[in-house]
């Protein structure tokens, strides 16, 4: 699928970057972000389909595909998330249509091409597996997502709360999972979410579904170690408290052959919308099609706009620095630590600061070839429906006359943006002479992008992007690792606990609760504890998760608090290594935990 020369030919993408590059399909409706880690979410209009969190040092947040080897008991990933498993070959390619993985693996050959349905708003994630040895192969595919299908701004403040309007239902006719979410208000749009599993009559396959996330992963672990992909799916569905959305397939693959699948993730306002289009796109000849249209209304665009392929690979790694927050052109230290005020600071200048911002810095008309390239950009981002304010500051002088100011402005009109000016999501014109120093070190501050024209061109400016930073070297114990130190005795459980339940109980006084964990155990659910007096808190569970706050728990959050009650990973932590036999652990059951038993108080 999708293999027909092009006018535009794909770029190269490496995978090993110091920060996520990524690559936005879209219909206008439907939007799909996809990075070189296999990472990205699914969006329709304003709706999160899939949860995403923008975190450009794990990049661990998107819809996977397991592959599993049944009988080695090898797994890996499409991309390089979630499992990290290395390929023996592997190569990424984004054309302006689609992205294509490939890598090969155990004599197993995947290819993934991943599009958007021009007409209908449908994601296609075309397989491709090709058995390169010479004995049978018996294979599973799974995929895996979390599912939102609510604003991403509430899904972000509290994740646990969203999840529980979604609901779920299983169509064994169609091999799918549909999703709707349970209305809050009589002014609540309906919005159904489907994905389906598109496979050709394979002998010897075994389909299963999930809809649930503690079932998939298990208490305590994380999409790398996922539990159901030992034990296979539970076939669960309905109002489960953390939905996901996982289908898999059990297939044996011959020697020297292929088979094809396909993973169909759509949206649609009504149920009998949503399976319609299911009924359209389990035939090949829709999925091809959708490919070719894809790749034709790609090129005309490009065209429209007068872009290339070099043009269209700037914007995207511009992009990568807009959605994943990095430091690679953000101001310095120093400008940060300057700021003294907060988003409220933009409205004066109709900046909501909700979005992602790129300031380019104006001095000169010299500097009009780089604000081209951008007006450009922005054009193709609003095609895409993503929301990017892009503020273009005047450093020139007011009384040097108006000729930069206009100059912009000409610009502008010549791409055709003016309708742009000052809205949500467009054009923002200032005058720096006209502003106040703090609220030049606001915008400096706020802006996640800054390109200076005298700096040179957008290639210029972004040469030294991918450069890797210099590792530390590695650590070396100072004792011989081979001599074992000596056995420490167990930490003793309890004896005189109140209402002893197994895991826990309360002390004897009845002052604390009690918890004691041997290795590998948990509890079934976070087990919190909250503290706090009238200025600050924290929250902390039995693994050592929770987050500090001040004044208020939901607005000044001062760490990160990831609502999670399935991995409740911990955002605050300490570590211990012992220096000279270089063992690591954790003094908290997570994230790092010892082989020795942990007792938690809670008093």
């Amino acid at each position: 699928v999708g293999q027909t020369a092009v006018s535009y030919p794909p770029r190269s993408v490496p995978t090993d970057t110091p920060m996520p590059l990524v690559h936005y399909l879209s219909n206008g409706r439907f939007h799909t972000l996809i990075t070189n880690a296999g990472s990205g979410y699914s969006s329709w209009q304003d709706v999160a389909l899939t949860r995403w969190r923008p975190d450009a040092t794990l990049d661990n947040w998107g819809q996977w595909l397991y592959i599993q080897d049944l009988d080695s008991g090898d797994l890996w990933s499409a991309g390089l998330q979630p499992t990290a498993a290395g390929p023996a070959a592997q190569g990424l390619l984004f054309h302006p249509h689609m992205a294509e993985f490939r890598r090969y693996d155990h004599h197993i050959a995947l290819q993934m091409t991943l599009t958007i349905a021009p007409e209908d708003d449908v994601e296609i994630r075309y397989i491709n597996l090709t058995n390169d040895s010479d004995r049978p192969r018996r294979m599973r595919l799974t995929s895996y997502a979390e599912v939102v299908l609510g604003p991403a701004a509430a899904d972000q403040r509290h994740p646990a709360f969203a999840n529980l309007f979604v609901e779920s239902e299983y169509l064994p006719a169609h091999h799918a999972l549909l999703f709707r979410r349970r209305p809050r208000s009589a002014g609540d749009e309906p919005l159904f979410l489907l994905h389906m599993l598109v496979s050709d009559n394979l002998p010897d396959s075994y389909r299963g579904h999930e809809s649930d996330r503690t079932k998939f992963l298990g208490r305590g672990r994380t999409a790398r170690s996922a539990l159901a992909l030992a034990e296979g799916l539970s076939q669960t569905t309905g109002a489960t408290l953390d939905p996901i959305m996982a289908l898999n397939q059990t297939v044996t693959v011959a020697p020297r052959t292929a088979i094809r699948l396909a993973f169909i993730t759509l949206a649609a306002t009504t149920r009998r919308q949503a399976i319609e289009w299911a009924v359209r796109y389990q035939q090949w000849l829709m999925l091809e099609r959708a490919f070719a249209r894809a790749r034709s209304l790609a090129e005309q665009e490009l065209r429209q706009l007068d872009l290339t392929v070099t043009q269209l690979e700037l914007m995207q790694r511009v992009l990568s620095l807009l959605l994943y927050p990095h430091p690679a052109l953000r101001a310095d230290a120093a400008a940060l630590a300057a700021n003294s005020k907060g988003q409220p600071g933009l409205w004066a200048f109709g900046i909501s600061g909700d979005y992602p911002m790129l300031l380019i810095q104006l001095h000169q008309e010299t500097d009009g070839e780089l604000l081209l390239d951008l007006l450009h950009a922005h054009t193709y981002w609003r095609r895409r429906d993503l929301k990017i304010d892009l503020v273009i500051l005047n450093q020139q002088e007011s009384n040097y006359g108006q000729e930069m100011q206009g100059f912009i402005y000409h610009l502008i009109h010549r791409t055709h943006s003016e309708h742009w000016l000052n809205q949500r999501g467009g054009l923002f014109v200032l005058r720096e002479d006209q502003m106040g120093l703090a609220d030049r070190i606001l915008l400096k501050t706020t802006a996640r992008v800054i390109l200076d024209g005298s700096q040179g061109s957008l290639a210029q400016q972004l040469a030294n992007l991918l450069s890797q930073p210099t590792p530390l070297p590695a650590f070396t114990a100072t004792q011989d690792t081979a001599v074992s130190p000596p056995p420490t005795p167990p930490l003793p459980r309890p004896t005189d606990w109140q209402f002893d339940n197994g895991l826990g109980g309360f002390s004897a006084d009845g002052k604390e609760y009690q918890i004691y964990l041997r290795p590998g155990e948990t509890t079934p659910a976070p087990w919190i504890n909250v503290i706090a007096n009238e200025t600050v808190g924290f929250l902390v569970s039995e693994t050592g998760g929770g987050y500090t706050w001040a004044v208020n728990s939901g607005e000044n959050r001062l760490t990160a608090w990831r609502n999670d009650p399935v991995s409740d990973g911990p955002s605050e932590l300490l570590y211990l290594r012992d220096e000279e036999t270089a063992v690591l652990w954790s003094p908290t059951p997570q994230p790092t935990p010892a082989n020795a038993p942990y007792l938690v108080r809670h008093g």
